[in-house]
């Protein structure tokens, strides 16, 4: 479809309003690996991917050196139809998903940038007109936590995750209930673990999930 003429990584490190303390640890930046490609004609694409090492096994230093390594292997290339961006990208280096997804991302915006498409008629259509945001509640007292999902609620969110894992699961499971009966029966409430309860705490807490709402 096109032949790529650079590929730049960037890495860059945004500080969070607020500190997030998941089961996996505690999140005060977020570190993202920023790709800048350019095809012989000019036309650029951005790519972009979060580092999360506990859950990808990338960390943000490995991922721009990572894609750094790739734009040597891929510079020069002709790239075949989107469909298949994935093979020309995943023969450039084994694993780094991450980085790969971010340089695939920016494959695919130059190529419906050359066709004048946006990229979800470049994928084969749409499906749905709207998309519902999740916003999420971790950290501070259980008061900071309801006051938060309140004001978040009041700015238009409908759809809330509580980070649990860190608490015991009754804990959790009360935290899971003040912010239901502070957001109403409307609200569509999920948890997110991370992985950080032992198989016991997970059936205790799946035991109570519907009582308190989720």
């Amino acid at each position: 479809m096109f032949k790529i003429a650079s590929l730049e990584a960037f890495g860059i490190s945004v500080p969070l309003k607020k500190t997030v303390t998941t089961a996996s640890g505690s999140v005060s930046t977020a570190d993202n690996l920023i790709i800048r490609m350019t095809d012989m004609d000019g036309t650029v694409g951005w790519g972009e991917a979060p580092c999360a090492p506990a859950m990808m096994g990338e960390t943000h230093v490995g991922m721009v050196a990572a894609a750094q390594y790739m734009a040597t292997r891929l510079e020069g290339a002709e790239t075949p139809e989107h469909a298949d961006f994935h093979s020309l990208v995943n023969s450039a280096m084994y694993g780094n998903n991450g980085a790969k997804a971010a340089i695939e991302i920016a494959m695919l915006d130059i190529a419906g940038k050359r066709v004048a498409k946006p990229l979800y008629e470049l994928l084969g259509g749409s499906a749905r007109t709207h998309a519902t945001m999740v916003t999420f509640v971790a950290g501070g007292t259980l008061e900071s936590e309801v006051a938060n999902a309140k004001s978040q609620a009041d700015a238009g969110f409908t759809s809330f995750k509580v980070k649990v894992g860190v608490n015991a699961p009754q804990r959790d499971l009360e935290r899971a209930h003040a912010i239901r009966e502070a957001l109403g029966s409307g609200a569509r409430i999920s948890a997110d673990a991370n992985q950080g309860y032992t198989s016991n705490e997970a059936l205790e807490f799946a035991k109570g999930a519907a009582n308190a709402g989720l």
